[in-house]
């Protein structure tokens, strides 16, 4: 009794916790339909606007617009002041170049 208690709670437990993906763990998620896009500011500089504005950041602004919400947090106004460090393109590709290629 004790023991067939056990073994339906494991059963029970273990085919509750399987979670199947159709996407590849190292992929980034897409952006959701009617994701809210704030107002650009004219003459205002974001993050987005600097890091585009950059020839070596080329791979990071690749894959800021891979990465779901990135380009519109970059893109908004500057609320604070802040800094980014951001690896240049060949500290990407010198380090992970791995990571990319999977």
């Amino acid at each position: 009794m004790k023991f067939s208690s056990i073994l339906s709670i494991l059963v029970l437990g273990a085919g509750s916790v399987v979670h199947v993906t159709d996407r590849n763990p190292l992929s980034y998620v897409p952006k959701p339909e009617g994701t809210y896009v704030p107002q650009r500011t004219p003459n205002i500089t974001t993050l987005l606007d600097f890091v585009k504005s950059r020839s070596d950041l080329a791979t990071f602004t690749k894959i800021l617009n891979r990465s779901a919400g990135f380009l519109e947090a970059f893109d908004t106004p500057p609320a604070w002041d802040s800094t980014l460090f951001a690896s240049s393109d060949t500290a990407l590709v010198k380090h992970t170049k791995q990571y990319f290629n999977t």
